[in-house]
């Protein structure tokens, strides 16, 4: 161009363009970062008014690619216009707020603050309530309330408490409910800042107040053991109190009035009063057990007392609810018992070696004369001077007193009226009393009126002629409170006597064994020893006795009986003194009591010193030689032999409860060696001491009589042995032989002592495998004794069979084990009571039974029992059983007692007609069927609840090889008990015109008539019919049943706790079984979730650490007996589910640890349940297999392979739809340095463990990785087309540990698991159908999936259409350009064939930036020629090439249609040449070359011509 002006314009623009073109480019980066600014900006600030809203502009291809960040800048826009509306009010607030606004503001935040809080908890049943403004509670996040039951510390100072409030306030406390509640802030204890509210609502606290009168609510502190009062309001099953300080609070019902109630004790036969009637005060509605107090003495039955003084209704039962003031009566009957009683006996010499005799005159005072002394022996038969001629005044008459017809010197004396004097009278009026504390006797004045004196008979002081011997025992039979003299036992306890007669009283020489240790020559011609005394002294009390009051005694000599000779020598008030025959006298005490000999009852009643002690002396001698008799009878009430020259001793022990507290209010009572006669009482005392006064040589039994309150009495017994020291008295139990000392006594509560006895399963069966459901079965029980030991108070009916079958050694065998059945019972259980009843002969005869009445199992009613046993001579008959078991009933229900049991012996079938095994149309069968009806009907209302409420054993003794017409029956049940008529008694029915026939269609044999139709149907573990050929088994069976007899106990405790392992779940259907279809409560603070039943007795919780909680409480926790029919134990059943994200394995515990029994409260896991465990059915794995595309000559990214496998790896829940994937659940992740590990090969295993299952391995993950096998690995080029030219294959195993590595896993972490159950079961699974499958699950071994990753390589190449002659191939071609244009999105690809033809892929028209497949978008592109190469024609042909991805396999895909050419992923796209090439041997290209070199040189030519004339012309 010539003009510089315009190349500068020129220029100019160009840069103005350049320059424009930079500025937009740069405008459109701008405002993009301008966008994601702002919206960062009005995020972050809190002041910004608003927010541009101006469209934003900017310059963009059709590429999606480049059209995300402005999409995302405009939701980001959107964003922050959200987010700054939500915050405009409160950014304004805090740019204008004025005073106005900051007092509403406070006051808004005042009213917050003071908003109530209420929180809740529950024990046993009952919800406690704690709420109040936020201002009575300290400044804290989370509040909680604690509340517990008290312990037994804890109780006891509360009860002390309470004692104090009753004498303070004059009430009766008739129940009490007490908590010790605490206040959590935080987690820590804390005290309210003001008055909050407490609500107790519900459980037990509703039952005690229901109906109630007046409830108080107290504070207890515990350190001073005082309640103070507390303000509460109540409805009915609500109690509201106020406080500001928490610790102890107690709710009681109390009775201000309360019931005096009158009870009248009478013996009933004869009936007469034995005592006075007693006041008891009950609080209104309160329930008195026992309305008799007397000792030696059983209360038989209690009648009420009508207004009018009849008799009404008979109390039944142990217990009645007293409501109104009421007088009842006790009617007694005595019980018996022996007792052996301390003696002091007295040796005297009348005429000893070397003239010793007690006789002597030293032995007297000084004062004393031959005519004043009192002697033994007769005086014509003493030494020298020893005859003493002592006479008295006798009604009128002269009696010397030493002898019997013969004074000293000879001559006869003691004659009067014809005969001697002592034959038939006493020398009344030798004594007028008796030093108790020496012994010495207070004399009276001779005829003479001289005093007489006496040479120390009785005092402690040894003097020659006279030994003091101790250890002697006098033996009474013992009949209420009435003592008869039996017998006397030596020191070393053999009898001391050898003929004597206890009815008559004669032969009574109690010292012969040691006649020859002191000879005398005074001694009659039979070798007895003739010369001896003996003192014994009873004390008794009177109280409110009101029965006879007496002293007996026939015999022979010296007798007086000194009432209280503690004071003044007391009042002879039996005088039979002097050598006499034997002779009878007996003295009424309450004539001397009374003053009267003429007392009325009333006298009795009204006797002012009833609590006065007095002592009754009584002391015997024989000093006439020759015969002795001594008959001995008293009745004194509240009696005890004491020991007035032995020193008495004491005995001291506590009684305790099993934590070592010791207990007021256990009454322990001392019997003699045999146990069966009281001889004190003593009851612990506020220390718990125990003490036992006037303690004399000899053994003792200790039984414990009467229990403190709430606890069980000791069934045990203890032997106490005292000697002749004070320190010699000890106390150890009963039939320990090493006689380890006791000095404490232990009582356990009820709770206590069943709680010895619980047990406790649980177990978990498959009920559906495929869906992994499995039922729990929970099952709790108690017993209600010790092994062996049986209850008090049980009414016992022996029904005996003695029918011919039996035989004579059966006979022996069957009475030999009644008896041992009755002693096993009167060890363990001496006040029950046994019938007996005998059967033998025909059914429906007057004589087909023989009964003894009930005798309660003392000493005379075992004998009785015995007897009626052993009376039983022979067998005969058959067997009556209908006519046996009606008499069984008739004693049932009159039994005394509450426990009540029917045993029924017997060798045969009922009836006694053989059987033929067939329905016949004989007398005989409708005879056995009668009797089995009848005895079936008598059964069935002898176990009746509402009726006899026994439970009946059956002892079935059939031998081995009986016959079939004895051991079986054809009958029907149902048929008449009362006829033998077939007709009208047995479905008699005509057949035809000749024939009839009867309806027996049921055989039986004797072993289960017994058990299916007599005895008490068998529960879980308890039979109640046993059977035995062999006579020694048939022993113990009886003496088992012996221990089988007793009470049945029950336990409520705090609550039952099942917490369900975290890998399961309830089953909705379950927990609405359990609690119903109730509204869970959801708690956001601890994640929980609560299910609470509508009485609050059983709770579901669904914790937030995955496991399920199931607690039971009050009436649903209480756990029943297990020899209770009715109620044997505690048992349910729910179901679970293993979790959906759950793999599975073997051995997986279904509960927690914490799982049990919480007998005394909410903290102490007294009794854990078993944790059984199953084997879970394993969830399905899979990989999506993946497929992926690349273009030729693009890089293959192996080495992400391995982690997409991973990442497609999957496990499916059962609906098949769910899934989980690594990292899932506890599902273990792979690092990058497993991954790097495992793409080079390395197999790498990783445990698995359920989430909060304390890393509990239940299985293990193999993951293996495969590279191609071409060897590649890592990134490479794809330099091989086709499909599946590559192949990555990843492997994943999971591996359940077996059963032996469950078990060692689980012993290592400490836990005791309950392995699953092997025993096969039959089952409905909702898959399989029915299926046979262990009861705890098929043990599960593997599951494992293999995953591919398949590579795929195309390309598309430029070439000719024409070939190489020698290659025969199609010339590859360069420079071709193509566009590649998106059917849906619009957006437009360039492709560019390079050297090889190998078409390369651009972004940009110019073939600038390069474009890898994987950046396509996938859509169905045209694929055209858009330049062809040089010399080439364009190809007008247009392909389709569609890029598929089908997540999650296929990656990216390539699909071509319409292509020229193709082979193995290759793609041709073909051009022509626009001329031919020259052939080969032709002229070639020669011509044409030396014609262009001519052209050349002519335009070169041409140029050096114009240039020489431009030149020139210059």
């Amino acid at each position: 161009m010539k003009s510089n002006t315009k190349k500068r314009l020129i220029a100019f623009m160009l840069c103005m363009v350049l320059v424009l073109s930079s500025a937009i480019s740069a405008f459109a980066d701008d405002l993009d970062t301008q966008a994601q600014d702002q919206t960062t900006t009005m995020a972050e600030s809190e002041t910004q008014a608003s927010v541009a809203d101006e469209p934003v502009a900017t310059s963009m291809d059709d590429s999606t690619n480049e059209q995300q960040p402005v999409a995302e800048a405009e939701e980001n826009q959107e964003q922050a216009v959200e987010t700054q509306d939500e915050q405009q009010p409160k950014e304004n607030a805090s740019e204008g707020t004025t005073s106005e606004d900051n007092s509403a503001i406070a006051e808004q935040e005042a009213i917050e603050k003071e908003s109530d809080v209420s929180i809740q908890t529950t024990v046993n049943g009952t919800t406690i309530t704690m709420s109040g403004p936020h201002s009575s509670f300290p400044e804290g996040t989370t509040y909680e309330i604690s509340a517990s039951e008290l312990n037994e510390n804890e109780t006891k100072d509360v009860e002390i408490a309470l004692k104090k409030k009753e004498d303070e306030n004059d009430i009766k406390i008739a129940t009490y409910k007490a908590y010790d509640i605490k206040l959590l802030v935080d987690g820590v204890e804390s005290q309210p800042t003001g008055d909050v509210n407490v609500k107790f609502e519900g459980g037990e606290v509703a039952e005690n107040i229901t109906d109630s009168e007046n409830v108080g609510v107290y504070h207890v502190d515990e350190g001073e053991q005082v309640a103070n009062d507390v303000t509460e309001t109540s409805t009915n099953d609500t109690v509201t109190m106020t406080t500001n300080h928490f610790s102890t609070y107690v709710i009681t019902t109390t009775k201000d009035n309360g019931v005096d109630i009158t009870v009248q004790h009478y013996l009933q036969n004869p009936k007469t009063q034995l005592y006075r009637d007693s006041k008891v005060h009950l609080a209104k509605g309160q329930k008195i057990e026992d309305l008799s107090s007397p000792m030696n003495y059983r209360a038989e039955k209690v009648v009420k007392i009508n207004e009018n003084g009849d008799e009404g209704d008979e109390l039944k039962g142990t217990d009645q609810l007293i409501t109104e003031k009421q007088t009842y009566r006790v009617y007694y009957t005595a019980t018996t018992g022996n007792s052996n009683e301390s003696v002091q006996m007295f040796d005297y010499q009348v005429k000893g070696d070397n003239n010793v005799s007690i006789n002597d005159a030293d032995n007297y005072s000084s004062s004393s004369s031959d005519t004043t002394r009192f002697a033994s022996g007769l005086a014509n038969n003493q030494y020298s001077g020893n005859g003493y001629n002592t006479t008295i005044n006798v009604n009128g008459s002269t009696v010397y007193i030493n002898t019997w017809d013969q004074k000293s010197g000879d001559g006869e004396v003691n004659h009067v009226n014809g005969k001697v004097f002592g034959n038939g009278n006493a020398a009344t009026g030798i004594i007028k009393g008796v030093n108790f504390d020496t012994g010495a006797l207070i004399m009276e004045k001779n005829s003479s009126n001289q005093q007489m004196y006496e040479p120390g008979f009785f005092t402690t002081e040894q003097k020659p002629g006279k030994q003091i011997l101790s250890g002697y025992k006098l033996n009474f039979n013992r009949n209420g409170d009435t003592y008869t003299l039996t017998g006397v036992n030596k020191p070393d306890g053999t009898p001391a006597l050898s003929n004597y007669d206890s009815n008559k009283g004669s032969d009574f020489f109690p010292l012969d064994s040691i006649r020859d240790l002191h000879k005398d020559n005074a001694n009659n011609p039979w070798d007895h020893n003739c010369f001896f005394g003996m003192r014994y002294d009873i004390e008794f009390t009177i109280g409110d006795y009101l029965g006879d009051l007496n002293y007996s005694f026939t015999g022979d000599d010296d007798l007086w009986a000194i009432l209280d000779a503690k004071k003044d020598g007391g009042q002879v008030v039996i005088d039979l003194g002097g050598i006499h025959s034997a002779l009878s006298k007996e003295v009424d005490l309450w004539k001397i009591l009374l003053k009267n000999d003429n007392y009325t009852e009333q006298d009795k009643k009204e006797y002012a010193d009833k609590d006065t002690v007095h002592t009754l002396t009584i002391l015997y001698m024989e000093r006439g030689a020759y015969e002795s008799n001594c008959k001995m009878n008293f009745t004194l009430p509240n009696s005890k032999v004491i020991n007035s020259v032995e020193a008495p001793k004491s005995l001291t022990f506590t009684k305790t409860s099993t934590s070592g507290t010791t207990l007021p209010g256990a009454t322990f009572t001392l019997y003699n060696s045999d146990g069966t006669t009281v001889k004190d009482t003593a009851t612990s005392n506020s220390n718990g001491n125990v003490q036992f006064d006037n303690l004399y040589s000899g053994t003792y039994i200790i039984k414990e009589t009467a229990a403190p309150s709430g606890y069980i009495a000791s069934k045990d017994t203890w032997t106490v042995e005292v000697g002749s020291s004070s320190s010699n008295v000890k106390m150890y139990k009963t039939g320990d032989n090493s006689k380890t000392p006791v000095t404490t006594i232990q009582n356990s509560t009820e709770k206590e002592e069943a709680t010895k006895n619980l047990t406790n399963g649980k177990s978990a069966e498959v009920i559906d495998e495929s869906s992994r459901i499995f039922q729990i079965n929970l099952n709790a029980e108690t017993t209600g004794r010790s092994e062996g030991t049986a209850a008090q108070k049980a009414s016992v009916v022996l029904v005996l069979d003695s029918s011919n079958s039996l035989g004579s050694n059966g006979l022996a065998t069957v009475k030999a084990s009644a008896q041992s059945f009755i002693s096993t019972l009167q060890a363990n259980s001496p006040e029950s009571e046994v019938s007996i009843i005998w059967f033998n002969g025909d059914e429906g005869s007057s004589n087909s039974t023989k009964v003894q009445d009930y005798c309660t199992l003392t000493q005379e009613g075992v004998a009785t029992l015995n007897s009626f046993i052993t009376n039983r001579k022979e067998v005969s008959g058959g067997t009556p059983m209908g006519d046996a078991l009606s008499q069984a009933y008739t004693k049932i229900k009159s039994a005394h007692n509450q426990n009540k049991y029917v045993l029924l012996f017997t060798d045969g079938m009922p009836g006694h007609y053989d059987e033929s095994g067939k329905r016949q149309n004989t007398d005989g069968q409708y005879f056995n069927c009668m009797v089995a009806n009848k005895a079936c009907n008598y059964a069935d209302k002898i176990k009746a609840q509402n009726d006899g409420n026994a439970i009946l054993y059956t002892i079935g003794y059939f031998k081995d090889r009986r016959s079939t017409e004895d051991s079986q029956i054809y009958w029907h049940r149902g048929d008449s008990d009362s006829t033998t008529d077939g007709k009208s008694g047995h479905g008699y029915k005509k057949t035809n015109p000749w024939n009839y026939t009867n309806n027996h269609d049921t055989l039986t044999t004797d072993t289960a008539f017994l058990s299916d139709y007599i005895a008490t149907k068998a529960s879980g573990d308890n039979t109640y019919a046993f059977t035995t050929g062999n006579a020694s088994n048939l022993a113990d069976i009886f003496k088992k049943l012996a221990a089988k007899i007793g009470d049945l106990y029950s336990i409520s405790p705090a609550k039952i706790v099942d917490t369900i392992d975290a890998r399961f779940k309830l089953t909705e259907e379950s927990r609405i079984a359990l609690v119903g279809d109730v509204e869970g409560v959801k708690n956001t603070e601890t994640n929980t979730t609560t299910y609470t039943k509508a009485d609050g007795t059983i709770v579901i919780t669904e914790n937030a650490d995955g496991t399920t909680t199931i607690k039971w409480t009050g009436d649903a926790a209480k756990i029943g007996n297990a020899q209770d029919t009715e109620n044997s134990g505690w048992k349910t059943s729910f179901n679970i589910q293993a979790k959906d994200d759950f793999i599975g394995g073997n051995e997986v515990p279904t509960n927690g640890a914490d799982s049990g029994i919480y007998v005394d409260d909410e903290i102490t896991n007294t009794k854990p349940f078993p944790q059984p465990s199953v084997n879970v059915k394993l969830l399905t794995p899979a990989i999506n297999s993946k497929e992926i595309t690349f273009y030729k000559g693009e890089t293959i990214t192996s080495d992400k392979f391995a982690n997409e496998l991973l990442k497609a790896y999957k496990i499916m829940e059962l609906d098949s739809k769910t899934s989980l994937k690594l990292g899932d659940a506890g599902i273990p992740e792979l690092t990058d340095e497993d991954i790097a590990s495992l793409r080079s090969g390395t197999k790498i295993t990783k445990d698995y463990s359920y989430p909060n299952t304390n890393n509990d391995v239940v299985g293990q993950f193999e993951f293996e990785f495969v590279p191609d096998a071409t060897g590649m690995n890592g990134d490479h080029l794809a330099d091989v087309t086709g499909n599946k030219v590559e192949t990555y294959t990843l492997s994943i195993k999971f591996v359940a540990k077996t059963l032996e590595e469950r078990t060692a896993i689980l012993n290592q972490a400490g836990k005791t698991i309950v392995p699953p159950q092997t025993d096969s079961k039959e089952i409905n699974d909702s898959k399989l159908n029915k299926i046979n499958v262990p009861k705890g699950g098929n043990i599960v071994t593997d599951t494992s999936v293999t995953g591919n990753y398949i590579v795929n390589v195309f390309a598309i190449y430029k070439q000719s259409t024409s070939t190489n002659p020698d290659t025969k191939e199609h010339p590859k071609l360069a420079g071709a350009k193509f566009s590649l244009t998106g059917k849906k999105h619009k957006n437009v690809y360039y492709g560019l064939s390079d050297n090889d033809g190998l078409v390369r892929w651009y972004s940009d028209k110019d073939c600038k930036k390069s474009l890898l497949f994987s950046d396509w978008q996938t859509d169905t592109y045209t694929f055209e020629e858009i330049q062809a190469p040089v010399g080439y024609s364009l190809n007008t042909n247009t392909w389709t090439i569609k890029k598929e991805v089908a997540d999650p396999t296929v990656i990216s895909k390539v699909v071509i249609t319409k292509a020229d050419e193709s082979l193995n992923q290759n793609y041709y796209f073909n051009n022509t040449p626009l001329y031919d090439l020259p052939s080969t041997g032709g002229s070639g290209i020669y011509l044409y070359m030396i014609g262009g070199m001519l052209l050349m040189f002519a335009a070169v030519w041409i140029l050096y011509k114009n240039k020489c004339k431009e030149v020139l012309e210059k």
